[in-house]
């Protein structure tokens, strides 16, 4: 995949705790491969650096969500900045950017933002209301999906079956919640 064997020589950095060289070396790489897997997942690991060296990687997300919006990399962005947000406890700021995500073009993306929003919505915002309807979605259109299990056992309903081809797809190739 292109991309891939700088993003590894990027991932020995960090390794090797290259400290500012890495920085460099994922920067370029999120501007250089932006509908790579070596792009989002340079992302991913500039925000895990950031996030343990308590750097706000909030205003790096949102520029990327702006320059390069309905993108692998984008949605990749949205997805972090979502789960920033619900870690900080800015759960209308998370809700938000989940809603933004529903109805996009990969399914993958859509997956995500609807359980994120139902979980929000019935977890931390105490609207069991409004977070029935994303799961009841989400079920409704990905019925085998592993979430959709999820979903029905926050909602205290038993599947019908369970899944016969759980999906194998990560979005951001990393779990976005801590």
């Amino acid at each position: 995949t292109l991309g891939i064997a700088e993003f590894d020589q990027a991932r020995i950095l960090f390794l090797k705790d290259h400290g500012l060289s890495i920085t460099n070396a994922l920067t370029s790489l999120v501007s250089r491969y932006p509908n790579s897997l070596a792009g989002e997942k340079a992302l991913v690991l500039l925000r895990a650096i950031d996030e343990s060296a308590s750097i706000d990687s909030k205003p790096m997300l949102n520029s990327i969500v702006t320059d390069k919006p309905q993108t692998r990399l984008g949605n990749c962005a949205a997805l972090l900045l979502l789960g920033a947000h619900a870690r900080e406890g800015n759960y209308s700021e998370a809700l938000a950017i989940a809603q933004s995500l529903i109805n996009s073009t990969d399914p993958g993306v859509e997956k995500h933002a609807l359980y994120n929003a139902g979980n929000i919505a019935w977890s931390f915002l105490g609207d069991k209301e409004l977070g029935t309807g994303y799961f009841q979605t989400l079920v409704k259109k990905y019925p085998e999906d592993p979430l959709s299990m999820s979903c029905l056992a926050t909602m205290g309903l038993e599947p019908t079956s369970p899944p016969k081809n759980p999906s194998k797809k990560t979005i951001c190739s990393f779990p976005i919640w801590k």
